[in-house]
């Protein structure tokens, strides 16, 4: 995690929703994460119950590529499936009114 992240972090109060601010330190965090290389360690996810989805792919052993991201976006979704959920919608939502923005402008 990179400083600015780790320093926006200790900043939030935990109560309040994310700044965007934040909620793009983070994606973009995560998204180095999930490009670095494997995740999976089996210890690590000893507790954590894997859809099957993520237990095909893992069974395929993808070694990179977008195959290896799309195994590391599933893992970290089963690890952490109600964060992740939760700030997907929030972007997703983000982005839905920044279109409707661009459409009214164009009109």
């Amino acid at each position: 995690m990179l400083a600015e992240t780790q320093q926006l972090l200790s900043e939030y109060d935990g109560i309040s929703n994310p700044s965007s601010t934040l909620q793009k330190a983070l994606l973009m965090d995560l998204n180095r994460l999930l490009q670095a290389g494997a995740i999976y360690d089996p210890q690590s996810f000893v507790d954590i119950e894997l859809t099957e989805q993520t237990h095909a792919i893992l069974a395929q052993n993808p070694q990179g590529g977008e195959a290896l991201v799309g195994l590391n976006r599933l893992l970290l979704s089963d690890a952490y499936p109600h964060e992740l959920a939760s700030l997907s919608e929030k972007q997703n939502s983000n982005d839905l009114r920044e279109i409707e923005t661009c459409r009214e402008n164009l009109r």
